[in-house]
């Protein structure tokens, strides 16, 4: 939601290949906890958009570092082409993932 504000809980579940309904009781406790807003879609007012609140802006800013780390502690031993076909390969069953839902 940082880099993509108003996504709805359909587009999580089908970018990710996620189960529906872990989706929607994970977007349910961060509305509830107040890192999350949850606004309907002036498109398709079946569908919600998702933003993060300042207090959700603020966990990411506290999270994102210590990710980040972690992110490149794990990839440190895999090469540039390595690391290049995993995200090809990753995007590919993501793609298929959304063909699917």
């Amino acid at each position: 939601l940082v880099s993509e504000p108003g996504l709805s809980g359909a587009d999580i579940t089908n970018r990710w290949a996620m189960e529906k309904m872990a989706v929607n009781r994970a977007v349910q406790r961060l509305v509830d906890s107040g890192n999350v807003a949850r606004t309907r879609d002036p498109d398709d007012r079946r569908s919600y958009q998702l933003t993060l609140t300042a207090k959700g802006m603020k966990l990411y800013e506290k999270i994102a570092p210590s990710a980040n780390k972690r992110y490149a502690e794990l990839t440190s031993s895999i090469s540039g082409d390595e690391l290049e076909a995993l995200v090809a390969t990753l995007r590919k069953m993501i793609s298929r993932a959304e063909e699917l839902n």
